[in-house]
């Protein structure tokens, strides 16, 4: 197991994401405690949660949304290497089915690898995701997407809802 990432809710508890290795690869985990250290046996299963999205997948940014939703975002294996993976978890730590495809968003940029590091809720709900990304020249840029509360990316931002930013190096 590794932990990436922490978030505290309105009431105080801790919410801890991150990835669970097992032999057939990692899956997104999810872990809430109480304002006293405790596991949260509300939430998912004892207070634990674990998603299984394919063979890779790993939580390294989490946030809480106004409604107490949790949105995460990390990485996920898909046919073209690693895209950008994007989940939402309800309060009880179900996934929110109404939230892209059963509560998962991935973004492919066109390379092998690209994976979400920090995210960000703006005012009206939308999520900002920075990370990175593999160039054409197999480099590594800076990537950020934006996307409505939906799960939808916003095609009002970049070019049609993302944005890379190649700094010369690697």
């Amino acid at each position: 197991e590794m932990l990436r990432s922490l978030a505290i809710d309105d009431d105080g508890n801790i919410v801890a994401g991150g990835g669970l290795i097992h032999p057939d690869g990692i899956d997104s985990i999810l872990a809430r405690y109480t304002p006293n250290g405790e596991l949260d046996v509300s939430f998912g299963t004892d207070g634990l949660v674990s998603t299984d999205f394919g063979n890779y997948d790993t939580i390294f940014s989490l946030a809480i949304d106004g409604n107490g939703n949790i949105v995460t975002g990390g990485t996920v294996t898909s046919t073209n290497g690693d895209d950008f993976a994007l989940a939402r978890y309800k309060p009880n730590g179900e996934l929110d089915a109404s939230f892209g495809t059963n509560g998962l968003v991935s973004t492919d940029f066109g390379g092998n690898d690209d994976w979400i590091t920090s995210l960000a809720l703006d005012s009206d709900g939308n999520i900002v995701a920075g990370g990175g990304c593999e160039d054409s020249e197999g480099g590594r840029d800076f990537a950020l997407a934006r996307y409505k509360p939906s799960g939808e990316l916003d095609a009002s931002f970049g070019t049609d809802g993302l944005v890379s930013t190649d700094f010369g190096g690697g």
